[in-house]
C-alpha cells in the first residue's frame, strides 16, 4: 500500500491561498485559488481511498473540487456538489458516483471515498459514518491530468470555497 500526500513543498500554489489562524489547514477563496501537485509518476490505482478533513460555509452554484485528478477519462474526485447543496460527491468516469451527507455548516468534517478495484464497490463517508455505497467499474484509475485541490476540471475550472486539511491519497 503506497501513500500519496501532497506536500506543500512540492506544489504549485495558485492564487491567494492562505492558512487561517488557528485553523492548520488551507483556505481556498472559491475564485481561483487551488493546489497543483503536477502528475503523480507511475500512478496507477486499482484501490482508491481519497481523504480530508473539510470545513465550508459556501452554497456552490457548480461543482467545487476538494481533491481531483480529473480528465476525460479514468478520473476520480472528491467534490462539494451543488445539486443537493453542501454534500459531498464521491467518483469519477467509468467508477460510478455517489453522494450525501451535508458539510457545508462551517465546522470540520473528515471526509473519505474508497474504492475497492476488484469488486468496484464505492463508499463514502463523513465524520466515520458511511453515507452511502454503491458498485462501479473496475478498471484501473490512470490519466495524464495534474492531481489538484480546490480545483474541478481542467478545461472549465470550478474552484472550492472553504479551508481542506490533511488530504491524503491511498493505494
Amino acid at each position: 500500500m503506497k501513500i500519496y500526500t501532497c506536500l506543500l513543498l512540492c506544489c504549485f500554489l495558485n492564487g491567494n491561498i492562505s492558512v487561517a489562524q488557528n485553523e492548520y489547514g488551507l483556505q481556498f477563496d472559491g475564485v481561483n485559488d487551488f493546489v497543483d501537485c503536477g502528475v503523480p509518476a507511475g500512478y496507477v490505482f486499482d484501490d482508491l481511498t481519497m481523504m480530508c478533513w473539510v470545513k465550508t460555509t459556501a452554497a456552490p452554484s457548480s461543482y467545487q473540487a476538494l481533491v481531483a485528478k480529473d480528465g476525460f477519462t479514468s478520473d476520480f474526485s472528491l467534490l462539494a456538489h451543488h445539486t443537493n447543496i453542501g454534500d459531498i460527491t464521491f467518483g469519477g468516469d467509468g467508477l460510478g458516483q455517489l453522494s450525501g451527507g451535508v458539510i457545508n455548516d462551517g465546522i470540520w468534517h473528515f471526509v473519505a471515498g474508497t474504492r475497492d478495484g476488484s469488486t468496484g464497490k464505492l463508499k463514502l463517508y463523513i465524520d466515520g459514518i458511511l453515507i452511502d455505497s454503491t458498485s462501479g467499474g473496475t478498471d484501473p484509475l490512470s490519466n495524464s491530468e495534474h492531481l489538484h485541490f480546490g480545483k474541478y476540471h481542467p478545461s472549465n475550472p470550478h474552484y472550492y470555497q472553504g479551508s481542506l486539511a490533511e488530504i491524503s491519497i491511498w493505494d
